[in-house]
């Protein structure tokens, strides 16, 4: 099983719509649900009777309420909508009625437009609030209750009714999260059918898992589609499945012999994809023509015999190295393996083996196997200090194809003259150390260079100890006046038996004067 995790995607929305469509077609209220607290209340989403939720004068002697409610799958947010709602109830009067009848968020709680609520010491009177529909954008909740009812401990019994309708309502939600893949299986890469299977598992947080596509080397695709409530118009919050399965089968027999992928994408119900694989499969030289039935249930992927004949050449399989430096400084192989046209080879064992330059005797070590990605890109372990030889090989039905390259670590010297003022007969001391080199830095040649008529001679060479350290001592016998000096150390590039280029350090400047 090859699991491929899910591209990174931006949030991107997704419309529900209650009892009418964007045509204006009707639609069912399932995205809303019905509930109510205390005795007397009702509450209803068929659309074709009306959604109401609301409490009758009289029929309550405690806190009791109808409500509508709309919450938005977990992971998600409400970010914009449109009610066209109405909220009839009483208010006012000495004593307050403590009908109320409003819309309001239910994460964070508020109230989403006005509402008809009263206190006491105001006339009687009844509120209704209906159009213009209540629109909002912008917004960040996590869900919309439309609530008619008695707010208080007992509401008097010869008030009128607190109701809140719903004839339509248009929901935007945010999905942030792009669907993954859940797993991949199935005898694709059996090379012993001709036709085969691939299925492709996905999961999905917020809208749910819309379609499942597959496509041979990147040719006409096949799209296995949810079905159900999952077709737009949306008239649920979470009108697709969060988990879902799709098999596909793929006739073997047009395609040329050798190697092939297989790709695809997973969509969930806001539009964002995330591809699955890349899948590779072989079909070889010696394998029957005959296709026999595609397994039950099997999605047909499309396979033109006209873009791979059979009997085609074999494409042949390319593998190229490259080389990064990780934060320690440490030379990293890497690479791509890939079919002649650029399809990706996933899945695939890449062989590795490093050798040592720049020293007498080449030792070469068999590194650990690494795979391949779904974009066919391959890593191997970081290399020690050095200069190296990496070489790699992979098996494709063409046979083996095989790369190399040349990676080393930055050469570094240091130098560094004590003591830096001095007198004529004194002795100074001019050491650094080599780095960089690993195994081969013990040995070196390192060419010491003062300014002699406004160039750097090479006035001395020594050779660096097993741990890269040097060192030069030299005594001052001839300055009869002040004098500054100017040193470096140079470890010049030598071709093929010193593999970098070269490496110099500056070192401060000494002062010599007469005795």
């Amino acid at each position: 099983m090859l699991l491929v995790p899910a591209s990174p995607s931006s949030a991107a929305p997704y419309t529900v719509w209650s009892c009418q469509g964007p045509n204006g077609e009707a639609l069912g209220g399932g995205a809303w649900t019905a509930s109510t607290t205390g005795s007397g209340a009702t509450a209803s989403i068929d659309c074709t009777t009306g959604m109401r939720a609301g409490l009758p004068a009289g029929r309550a002697s405690s806190r009791a309420a109808g409500t509508l409610n709309l919450t938005a799958p977990a992971g998600t947010k409400i970010t914009s909508f449109e009610l066209a709602r109405t909220l009839r109830a009483s208010v006012g009067g000495l004593f307050s009625t403590g009908y109320v009848a409003n819309v309001s968020s239910i994460d964070p709680a508020g109230p989403l437009g006005a509402g008809c609520s009263g206190g006491g010491l105001t006339l009687p009177s009844t509120c209704s609030i209906g159009d213009p529909p209540l629109t909002a954008s912008g917004v960040a909740v996590q869900g919309i209750a439309l609530t008619a009812g008695c707010a208080q401990d007992s509401c008097p019994s010869a008030t009128p009714t607190a109701e809140a309708t719903l004839a339509r309502s248009r929901v935007v939600v945010e999905d942030p999260q792009a669907p993954a893949v859940a797993g991949i299986s199935g005898d694709l890469k059996d090379s012993g059918h001709v036709a085969r299977s691939v299925t492709v598992g996905a999961t999905d947080v917020g809208g749910g898992i819309a379609s499942i596509s597959a496509n041979v080397d990147g040719g006409a695709a096949v799209v296995a589609p949810t079905g159900g409530t999952c077709v737009a118009p949306f008239s649920a919050t979470q009108p697709c499945p969060t988990a879902r399965e799709a098999t596909f089968g793929i006739d073997t027999a047009p395609l040329r012999r050798g190697d092939h992928v297989a790709t695809g994408t997973i969509v969930d119900a806001a539009g964002t994809t995330t591809a699955w694989g890349p899948v590779p499969f072989v079909v070889p030289a010696d394998g029957t023509t005959d296709a026999g039935p595609l397994p039950s249930g099997s999605i047909p992927v499309p396979v033109s015999p006209g873009t791979t004949p059979d009997g085609a050449p074999v494409p042949s399989a390319r593998l190229t190295f490259q080389g990064t430096t990780n934060k320690a400084g440490r030379r990293v192989p890497t690479g791509y393996l890939r079919t002649q046209g650029g399809a990706p080879l996933a899945g695939t064992v890449v062989r590795m083996t490093r050798t040592q330059t720049g020293v007498e005797n080449p030792r070469t070590v068999t590194l650990k196997p690494v795979r391949t990605s779904r974009t066919g890109r391959f890593v191997g372990a970081p290399l020690p200090e050095g200069a190296w030889t990496v070489a790699g090989a992979a098996d494709v039905s063409s046979g083996t194809v095989s790369a190399s390259i040349r990676l080393r670590t930055g050469l570094r010297i240091s130098a560094r003259p004590s003591p830096t003022r001095l007198r004529t007969g004194a002795l100074m001391v001019l050491s650094g150390r080599l780095t960089g080199a690993g195994p081969a830095k013990a040995g070196v040649r390192v060419r010491i260079q003062t300014i002699i008529r406004g160039k750097y001679t090479t006035v001395a060479a020594v050779r660096t100890r097993s741990n890269g350290r040097w060192q030069w001592r030299h005594r001052f016998t001839k300055v009869s006046r002040p004098t500054l000096f100017a040193f470096r150390a140079l470890v010049p590039g030598e071709g093929e038996t010193w593999p970098w280029s070269p490496a110099s350090r500056r070192a401060a400047t000494v002062r010599v004067d007469p005795r």
